[in-house]
Order: structure tokens, then sequence, then C-alpha cells
């Protein structure tokens, strides 16, 4: 008879999907299998469909592991490397360039936000300060009185993020209050944030982004999320609750409008580097800095700057948590242990700070063995060629090129040409690990060689090609005589101007070729899937021709024709 847990673990199991395999871990068994029972618990009462789960351990990282699925239709789990939402936990990373621009003395806290940024309007109510910003007592609404159309239609008429012209989403609106005077949680606070970061910083906001946290930590995947780069490596299908049901969420119209406040991407391995990071104060050159942020100033509510604070079991820990279409992420440490906690998950409206405290719990006083993590590293792996094997002749007609799957590859650039030195190659890119060659030319060596990139890893990774692979086609005198795969008529054979060409059985003639017994192409016509054609032979000299003919079923047929 099964025992109590074990049939519990059977219906979370059934409920989330299957606990993937830890992709990085320093945890034994045990302590693993707690892990897991923590997570499966808490996905299964919060309806959560796929997450992924960082831990960190006196600083260190002590395990990077997806859950359930990220595309659950199609049944594809959750990675560490699985892409999503960040959230509002975007305005950590606001926060952090806006008070590394403090510290190097490019921005003043108390200054008037429209010394940076004159198309934000002056409001009646009283002057913004960058501090204000980012504490919240600023009085800018959080999505009430903003310019719906423009938020709908900004990523329409933006081909790249730009905070000041999204700035007409919410600038027009009234302040709650007069500045300073209380508080009031906003997102379009850090999206003017982020205007003045821009202009402090005499960079966009994505290139200080990239330079003084992904660089510096070296972060993978952190980026703003746009529509027209679709679909991500990895990235994670969108679901939400409705009523006792989790759904899938339709697609939305973009976040590209409020990167800084809540329009990034971001995988568990970022989150949980990040939070390293702070963890080791290597985002700042003074300490006092980040200690500044982590103390409230919100006047009783909680809120630092950029990081919120909170008490468990009386302990002071930090975190903060975002929330949206696709989303429901946290990360969260203890600032005197240097223990933490990241998820990210696809199923918006769930509540992570209990489950994330729960594996905070789990994860104190214990053990870590074997490696310290590595890095992704920023050049991929060449590729190895599978088939054709290197100088190996090969049927002519359709032939397949493989190669073996490069690790944290997304596309694949196969070169292939009749010369070693691919002096005129073609070059086919795709996201699979083949590529299909349509009937080259018989009776020649072709050359082919493959590399990998990844457009979203670290801004953009490649790899060095393949070892260059060749294989020879066969003549088409050597197959002439090939039995068909299928009863096509062919007549008169002998044929005097023309033949005619005829598919049984309901199948439909796609394409047919000419060619010289000499391997040159003679001919070349697509029929738009007929059961019968005429192939008129007008013009053509040659005694001798070999006639191939293609079906909708993928067969192909070849037959020698004589011309009288």
């Amino acid at each position: 008879m099964l025992c109590r847990r074990s049939i519990v673990l059977i219906l979370l199991i059934w409920i989330s999907g299957p606990p993937a395999e830890a992709q990085f871990s320093r945890l034994d068994q045990a302590r693993t299998e707690d892990i897991d029972d923590i997570v499966q618990s808490n996905m299964q009462s919060a309806g959560i469909v796929g997450c992924s789960v960082g831990l960190m351990r006196g600083g260190e990282i002590a395990l990077l592991k997806g859950y359930g699925f990220r595309d659950r239709t199609n049944g594809t789990p959750a990675t560490e490397h699985t892409i999503y939402r960040t959230g509002s936990v975007a305005k950590t990373f606001t926060a952090i360039l806006a008070m590394q621009l403090v510290e190097q003395e490019k921005l003043e806290l108390m200054e008037d936000v429209r010394v940076w940024v004159p198309e934000y309007p002056e409001k009646p109510e009283g002057m913004i300060t960058p501090y204000r910003l980012l504490c919240h007592r600023s009085g800018i609404r959080h999505y009430e009185e903003y310019d719906t159309a423009a938020a709908v239609y900004y990523e329409r008429d933006h081909y790249t993020y730009d905070p000041i012209t999204a700035l007409d989403v919410f600038k027009n609106g009234t302040l709650l209050f007069e500045p300073g005077t209380d508080f009031s949680y906003t997102t379009f606070g850090y999206n003017l944030l982020g205007a003045v970061i821009e202009r402090a910083g005499k960079q966009t906001f994505e290139q200080q982004l990239h330079e003084r946290i992904n660089t510096v930590l070296d972060l993978p995947y952190v980026q703003a999320e746009y529509q027209r780069l679709r679909p991500y490596p990895e990235e994670t299908k969108g679901y939400h609750r409705a009523g006792s049901l989790i759904v899938d969420t339709p697609e939305d119209i973009g976040i590209l409008f409020k990167v800084p406040g809540g329009g990034l991407l971001c995988t568990a391995v970022d989150l949980t580097l990040l939070m390293q990071g702070l963890a080791e104060y290597r985002l700042f050159d003074e300490t006092e800095v980040q200690e500044w942020m982590s103390i409230d100033h919100s006047g009783g509510n909680n809120f630092g700057l950029g990081i919120i604070t909170g008490t468990h079991r009386g302990r002071p820990y930090l975190w903060h948590a975002g929330g949206q279409q696709r989303t429901s992420t946290i990360w969260l440490y203890d600032p005197a242990t240097l223990d933490g906690v990241v998820i990210t998950s696809n199923t918006f409206g769930t509540a992570t700070r209990t489950f994330a405290l729960a594996l905070l719990d789990a994860i104190a006083e214990t053990e870590l063995d074997g490696p310290t993590y590595t890095h992704i590293p920023h050049t991929l792996e060449a590729p190895q060629l599978l088939s054709p094997e290197n100088d190996a002749e090969v049927q002519h007609g359709s032939i397949e090129l493989r190669w073996a799957t490069v690790p944290h590859a997304f596309t694949y650039i196969c070169e292939h040409a009749t010369d070693s030195l691919f002096s005129n190659s073609i070059r086919d890119t795709t996201y699979t690990t083949s590529v299909m060659l349509d009937n080259p030319q018989p009776g020649v060596r072709m050359y082919w060689r493959v590399h990998a990139r990844n457009e979203f890893l670290y801004s953009g990774s490649t790899g060095p090609y393949s070892e260059t692979s060749r294989f020879r086609t066969r003549t088409l005198s050597s197959i002439s005589d090939e039995t068909p795969k299928l009863p096509l008529s062919i007549y008169p054979n002998p044929a005097a101007g023309a033949v005619n060409i005829a598919a049984p059985d309901g199948r439909r003639i796609t394409s047919v070729e000419l060619h010289a017994l000499s391997g040159r192409l003679l001919l070349r016509r697509v029929v738009h899937q007929r059961t019968h054609t005429t192939l008129s032979l007008t013009g053509l000299c040659d005694r001798l021709l070999l006639l191939s003919i293609h079906t909708d079923d993928g067969a192909t047929t070849r037959r020698t024709i004589m011309q009288r």
C-alpha cells in the first residue's frame, strides 16, 4: 500500500509535471528532495504551471532548477534558462543604475527631475526629485490617468526603447499628493527615473544596463522585451487564474513602454547572479551606497530604493517581487547569512513571498558540496557534423545536412558551396539542427560547415565554424535506371516533341525536371499539384534525357526518356 507521502507526490507530479533534473546543484539528495517537495507543494496550491528556482547559500549559488512546464500544451519543461518577464523586479535594476550615477556624482538625488527631463511637465502639486521617484513618494499614479492608446501603440510606433517618448503614456496625469508628503507605489515613477538615468548617464538606458550591471555580473539574458524579436530562446508561455482554472494568457500589447519599471526579461540564473552581486557588494565602489538603498525610505512602508525590507523569524531580509501578464517573480535574501531565493514563474497572480520564505528556511545551515557555479561561456561551441559523412557519395535529390545540438545555441548558419574556399556559398539560417539541399547539381563535390549563434545571450554570442566536411553527389547516369517509387505513367516514350506524365491513386505532381545525362539541368517546372501534366521537349537537342518527377507524398521517380 502506498504511503500518504507517495500519494501526495504522485498528485503533485500529475498537476505540475515532473520536476526537472537539477541543472546545477551543490545540495545532497535529501536536501534536494526537501526543496522539490516545497516547490511542488507551492506550485500545486498556487496553480503555478512552470517556474525556475535559484538558491544561494552563504553567498554561493547552491541550486538552479526548473519545475513544471514553460509550455503546458506541448509538454516543454521549464529549466534554469527559461526566459520570463521580470515584472517589477526591473525596478531593482533601475535603482542600481540611478545610485551608481549618484556615486559617480553624475546625478543629484534632490534635484528637480526637469533639470534632466524638461519634457516632463511641471506639476502644480510640487517638485519631483529622483529620490522621491526611487522611494515611491513622487505622487505619480500607478496605471491611472494614463494614455492607453500611447501604451498600446508604443511598440508599433517605436523600433527601439526611448524613455523620453515613453513619457507620453503618463506625463499628463495629475499627482496623487504633494511630492514627498506620502507614499504610493508606482511603475510610471520608475519610467520617469529611467529617462533621468538616460540623460544623466549620457548613454541609452539599455546601454547602461548592459555595461554597468550585466557585464559586471556576467548576466546572460537580462534585456528589454521587444515583440518584434520574439520568440526568445526558451521563452515561456503565460498563464493566469480564471476562477478555479489556470488558463493560457492571450498575447498582450507588449511592455516596451515601461522598461525601467517593469519591461525586462530574465532567467532564474540572471536574478540569482544579481542577488549574489548585491550580497557581495559588487555593483558599487562604496558599500554604504547599497546599505543606504536597503533601509526604509517610504515613511514606514518598508520600501527602500528599488529594494524592499522585511522581517522573517526575527531576522531582516531584502527582497523585491514582480507580477504582470505571463509572470510572477521574486528575489529575496538574508544580508546576515547571505542565504537567498529566486523564483521566476509563468503564472500571473500567484503569491511568491511565502513560497520564497519557505525555501529560505530550507536552505539554512545547508552544507554545500561540489564545484562552484560556472558561467555560460561567451563563445559557443563549434557544431559536430553528423551526416553525410566526410567524403561520402550521396544520392542525387533532396539531401539532409545534420549536426549535433550546441548548448545555448538559438540559431545555426549552415554554409555550403562547390569549392572549399566557399567563394560562392549559400548560407541557410535555421532554428533546427539540419537543412535540406533541394536537388543540388549531380556529379559534383559539395563542401559544408556550420556555426552556432544566440543573438540574445550576452547581447549576442556566436561560435566558430565546424570543421569543413565534403561529399559528392552521384551522377545522373548512375541512377537513371532507379526503380520508381510510384507506378507513374510516362508516354509516349520515345517522345515526339512532348511527353505526358500521369500520377495514379490520387497523388499529385508538384514539379518535374529534365537533365542531360551529363548532369546539366535543362528544364524545371513547378506543376502546382496536378494529377497529370504535359512537358514540352521543343528546343531540346539531346536524344536521351533524364526525367525527375516529384509528387506530393515526397517521392521522386526518375526515368530515362528518348526523343525521336
